[in-house]
């Protein structure tokens, strides 16, 4: 069963990342907006300055209004003029024309200090203030209108452009993750289900071993009775024990496979002469298919690595039946042994018909089988056997003139690794 807790998990780190990153980017904008609020103030409290410098020098008429054009390029000033007691100016170049309003009414009535709403342009920051002008007896003269451009700060736009390319980066980092994390439960879910189905499979092998194992006891009290029976009848019968003895036989083989191939692989390694192991293994297949002829190509000396003696008696036994059967009378099967590297590649080539087309794809799948009355377990014993040593076993070749099976298994030496 799948476990929560990997989804918990991941959820809690792609909530993280997503809360990281996000703290991160909006602590970086908010520094930048209070810069820029502080960066605006201190402009703003600049050209308050400037409107009192150039007021007081009008009211002790320090410089007249025809200085002021002078003045405000001199102060850095965009524009400097001054304004009727109602707040707009008059353009004496076309006196008929109506005053344009700058100031809004309620605020010129009050004669009032005000603040026109700042605008950006790029990274220009424009201000306009409006300084009221009162006479010697405090009544309203008119105003005072101060305009100013100022570029923000080098550090300023280095840190919003900083910011625009984190935000980027973040949002492309964060959907990294998502994405990962997404990729990591979806594996984790997957490893999850096929260790929930091995843990159910290994459940179902204990349990079919178990039952394999009781059965072999009734199934060898009826092969006994069936050769009592062989020795005992005559015509029909002896030929109907002889068939029960047959079959008998073959389910006994069929349950010693799937003993061996049920059972734990525990390797027992000891030194063993590799090109001595195959020659005899090759004399017990002669015994066993006398007309089939059985060839070893290995070179004279021995070729000595430690290895599980028994389980490799086992492998060979296995692939020089399956060749033999796939063999025609006077056909001939070749090993071939040699080192390469650190590895010991072994070739079992037959010259039968080939494997079937429709069973490659799963020749070492338990139960599958390319001749009648095969139990379908030797290869798959002979791979889990040679994986269980650290190698594989493989179809190399296959085609109507023959197959070709290769072993390959890692040279382990005592004290040393493969």
């Amino acid at each position: 069963m799948h476990s929560p807790g990997i989804d918990r998990v991941t959820q809690l780190v792609a909530v993280f990342t997503l809360l990281l990153v996000t703290g991160l980017l909006s602590g970086g904008w908010i520094f930048h907006a209070r810069m820029s609020e502080a960066f605006e103030l201190a402009r703003r409290q600049a050209l308050r300055e400037q409107g009192a410098i150039v007021r007081a020098a009008l009211n002790e008429n320090l410089i007249s209004i025809g200085d002021l054009e002078d003045l405000a390029f001199s102060a850095g000033l965009d524009r400097l003029e001054l304004l009727n007691d109602q707040g707009r100016v008059i353009d004496t170049r076309s006196p008929a024309l109506p005053p344009a309003a700058l100031l809004p009414e309620v605020e010129a009535s009050l004669g009032l200090e005000y603040e026109a709403e700042a605008f950006r342009d790029g990274d220009e920051l424009f201000l306009t203030l409006y300084l009221p002008l009162e006479n010697e007896v405090g009544e309203l003269q008119g105003y005072l209108l101060l305009e100013a451009g100022a570029r923000l700060s080098d550090q300023l736009v280095r840190l919003r452009d900083g910011l625009w390319v984190a935000t980027g980066a973040g949002v492309l980092f964060v959907s990294f993750v998502l994405l990962s994390m997404a990729l990591i439960l979806r594996q984790a879910r997957r490893r999850q289900r096929e260790l929930d189905r091995a843990e159910h499979l290994a459940e179902v092998g204990t349990l079919a071993a178990g039952l394999a194992h009781e059965i072999r006891n009734p199934l060898a009290i009826i092969l006994g009775h069936a050769e009592l029976l062989e020795m005992e009848s005559h015509g029909k019968e002896a030929d109907r024990a002889v068939e029960i003895l047959e079959e008998t036989e073959r389910l006994r083989r069929l349950l010693d496979d799937f003993l061996h191939y049920a059972r734990p692989m525990e390797l027992r390694f000891e030194q063993v002469d590799l090109v001595g192991l195959w020659d005899r293994c090759i004399q017990e297949a002669k015994q066993s298919y006398p007309k089939i002829h059985f060839n070893l190509a290995a070179g004279s000396r021995p070729l000595l690595a430690d290895f599980d003696p028994d389980r490799l008696r086992q492998i060979a036994l296995n692939l020089l039946a399956n060749a033999a059967s796939f063999s025609p009378e006077g056909g001939e099967v070749l090993v071939s042994i040699a080192q390469e590297g650190r590895s010991i590649q072994i070739g079992i080539r037959d010259h039968g018909r080939g494997v079937q087309e429709e069973l490659r794809e799963n020749l070492f799948d338990p139960f599958v089988s390319g001749r009648e009355g095969g139990t379908g377990l030797g290869l798959a014993l002979s791979r889990s056997l040679a994986q269980a040593h650290g190698g594989d076993l493989t179809l190399e070749s296959s085609s109507s003139a023959g197959s070709k099976f290769r072993l390959s298994i890692p040279i382990k030496v005592k004290g040393q690794d493969s």
